[in-house]
């Protein structure tokens, strides 16, 4: 079984995130992002990594998250 290195970003504010598990990164004016962002709340799956700050964009990861 081959397995993948994992690889953590500083996203700010002192947080990581494992970089394999982004699939994508939205900017937070678009109404697409504002709808998966309220989605996400709904179903309790919305990660807020900010500490309060206003935030700029918004990352999309393979579990859904």
């Amino acid at each position: 079984m081959l397995t993948t290195p994992l690889k953590f970003i500083h996203i700010g504010f002192g947080n990581m995130l494992c970089a394999n598990k982004v699939t994508g990164i939205m900017p937070l004016g678009s109404a697409a992002a504002k709808r998966l962002i309220m989605e996400s709340k709904e179903n309790r799956q919305y990660i807020d990594m900010t500490s309060g700050h206003a935030a700029k964009s918004y990352l999309l990861l393979d579990d859904g998250r």
